[in-house]
């Protein structure tokens, strides 16, 4: 399969998590480059080096909800500050151990959020998402 996505951003305090939902989007095949950070500072870290040009904009950026320091909605609120092309075409979708209504509701708020999963991420879970947001059969 040819290689669709090109920057995929992990963004989740739980090393092992982490890791494992790496590996996962990995051996997927539709992914190119996958990046892992432990929590929202470092990935806006992360977008500071998009700006600078020396790091690769995310296509896909899976966020879990409950992290220390700055949470999910946090980040997307702080992220929701940058500028308008750093953040364009980048589809968010919130990660949770749980199925609260709330959150999925407060998800719908945000319209670099496309969607609302429970961990982990699995190969179905990824061919939806190719099909529903990138439009891409596997």
């Amino acid at each position: 399969m040819k290689l669709s996505i090109q920057q995929t951003l992990l963004i989740d305090d739980d090393k092992s998590t982490n890791l494992f939902n790496k590996k996962i989007v990995e051996r997927h095949g539709a992914f190119n480059e996958v990046i892992a950070v432990t929590s929202g500072r470092a990935a806006l870290e992360y977008f500071n080096a998009v700006e600078k040009n020396i790091a690769t904009k995310p296509d896909l950026i899976f966020l879990d909800i409950n992290m220390p320091g700055m949470n999910g909605w946090e980040f997307l609120k702080k992220l929701s500050n940058l500028e308008h092309e750093l953040i364009q075409g980048v589809n968010i979708f919130m990660l949770s151990t749980s199925c609260d209504e709330r959150e999925i509701e407060k998800s719908k708020g945000y319209k670099l959020v496309k969607g609302f999963l429970n961990k982990p991420i699995s190969f179905k879970l990824l061919d939806e998402i190719l099909k529903k947001y990138f439009y891409i059969i596997t």
